[in-house]
């Protein structure tokens, strides 16, 4: 199932109507009730009723730990009892704009940008919704609207330049891809729509060049493969074009799996078994950061049936093989001080630093294992 289809599906009933919570249906402030809301406060929440703070807070971790559900239903108790608090409005639209419903996302930016109209470079993921809903004038405008604030955001003037494109400028979007990669050189996507371009435009031995840098920059995005596989076509190269394309079908095939487990974790964030098999894609893969995203995920949801020394082994284990150093150190950090009093963690810990030729660590984990082996 798609991750579109699953946030279609999620779409929560109002308890108080057993209608679907529309964004659009929300009450109104009255003019100005926000107004300087942002100015010299480090805790907006002052301004609000004192028995709202609290669901504000839980609404925010909430949305945290990807329970978007649970963080909208809030967001919506918050909002009809202050109508247009600006915190609520930013991350509702936030969160729809995380489940891919464009529309709702926009009214809720939208009406944020009304009540605090000097806080537009908070609303990029605006100008991402009138892009992804093709209201590409629109997304011009609001991306030329949020870099008057931010000057130099990447993604603001990644967007401005795809949107360019879009409306059928590639010199203006290539300038724009230029303006990202001399702020952000190893910027995959950047390096993939400079790719395509030339493409498009007959320059596949320019084309060639940025699709292999955006490769050696992001091997796991399946679109550098496919597109690779085009230039080199393109330029003659039939065996190198097969590679090139027989590597996209594959990682598409685990990519598409890990998009479809991923859709699902967000209907069913707590899910352990989801996110292990999440845990398993991402390591067929072979992508590091992405794989310690899952694990360190499937430890904070660990059901109580589940052994923390086991899983918490497991981490390390999977990293360590992964060449993931930095997250291995990290794991055995946290396997020492949670599972503190485990002979089967400092029996492993002693294993790990044999191996990572620590032979202080070594001993004292040793030590420690025989120590608790005997009850001591």
């Amino acid at each position: 199932m798609s991750v579109l289809l699953l946030a279609a599906l999620l779409v929560l009933q109002d308890p108080a109507n057993e209608g679907p919570l529309d964004p659009a249906t929300l009450p109104r402030a009255e003019e100005g009730r926000w107004s300087g809301i942002f100015e010299g406060r480090e805790v907006v929440t002052d301004e609000l009723p004192k028995e709202l703070s609290p669901r504000v807070f839980e609404a925010s971790q909430a949305y945290i730990r990807a329970d978007f559900s649970r963080s909208i239903e809030l967001h919506f108790e918050i909002l009809r009892e202050a109508p247009d608090f600006p915190l609520s409005l930013l991350e509702l639209g936030s969160t729809y704009f995380r489940l891919r419903r464009y529309s709702d996302a926009a009214v809720c930016l939208e009406r944020f940008l009304v009540v605090a109209p000097d806080q537009a470079f908070r609303t990029q993921s605006l100008a991402h919704c009138y892009y992804s809903l093709g209201r590409y004038p629109e997304a011009l405008d609001h991306y030329r609207l949020v870099l008057a604030d931010a000057p130099e955001s990447v993604e603001a003037i990644r967007g401005e330049a795809l949107t360019l494109y879009r409306l059928g400028d590639p010199g203006g979007a290539l300038a724009g891809l230029g303006r990202v990669l001399a702020l952000d050189p190893l910027h995959a996507e950047a390096l993939l729509w400079t790719a395509q371009i030339h493409f498009e435009e007959g320059r596949s031995e320019e084309a060639l060049v940025h699709a292999e840098r955006a490769r050696d920059v992001d091997r796991y995005l399946p679109r550098v493969w496919f597109l690779l596989s085009q230039v080199l076509r393109d330029l003659g190269r039939e065996e190198d074009a097969d590679e090139a394309q027989a590597e996209w079908r594959e990682l598409d095939r685990l990519v598409q799996m890990a998009r479809s487990i991923e859709g699902q974790l967000l209907h069913r964030p707590a899910s352990f078994a989801l996110a292990m098999q999440l845990v398993g894609v991402q390591r067929e893969i072979g992508d590091i950061d992405a794989t310690r995203d899952a694990l360190f995920r499937a430890v904070r949801i660990r059901p109580e049936e589940v052994s923390e020394v086991e899983l918490r082994i497991h981490v390390l284990d999977v990293l360590f093989e992964l060449g993931d150093r930095q997250g291995a150190a990290f794991a055995a950090r946290e396997l020492a001080t949670a599972c503190a009093q485990s002979p089967e963690a400092w029996k492993r810990l002693e294993e790990y630093f044999a191996r990572m030729g620590d032979a202080e660590n070594q001993v004292r984990a040793g030590e420690r294992y025989l120590r608790l082996s005997a009850g001591e």
